[in-house]
């Protein structure tokens, strides 16, 4: 064997990362998406866009308290995504307090889900490829974005 596998760590790392970016800015952080659902229904977008960013930062701040081993982190990640996609299905029906809240929960998960990867990125990228695998991010972003 060659020592290249198809399905890595750190592609692995990589993928899961940029999924879920490409979620967070395409929708949560004055994405594209989310403005053009808040344009169709005529309603203010500061206010959600707001209560996305606060949330997010949050969790981004609180995640360390409990992430302490790369189980926590996985599944911390792995149930952010799947969080933040749950929270997403109010916005295919009319306007509501669920999307609001929806708002809120998900860019509190997605803080949870960036922290949980900067630490699989610590704890499971080789010092000398974190550069790299965080240039990686960027690209897979700008691809799929």
């Amino acid at each position: 064997m060659n020592g290249h596998k198809l399905l890595n760590s750190r592609r692995l790392l990589v993928t899961a990362f940029s999924f879920s970016f490409a979620y967070l800015l395409s929708f949560l952080f004055e994405g594209q998406v989310l403005y053009s659902l808040l344009d169709l229904y005529g309603l203010n977008p500061s206010t959600y866009i707001l209560a996305g960013m606060i949330a997010h930062f949050i969790g981004l701040l609180t995640c360390g308290l409990f992430v302490r081993s790369w189980m926590a982190a996985k599944s911390m990640m792995l149930g952010g995504m799947g969080l933040c996609l749950a929270t997403t299905v109010p916005f295919f029906f009319t306007p509501s307090p669920l999307w609001i809240s929806g708002l809120i929960v998900s860019g509190y998960a997605s803080g949870y889900t960036v922290a949980s990867w900067g630490y699989y990125l610590k704890a499971f990228t080789h010092k000398n490829e974190r550069i790299k695998s965080c240039a990686d991010v960027l690209i897979w972003h700008w691809t799929f974005s």
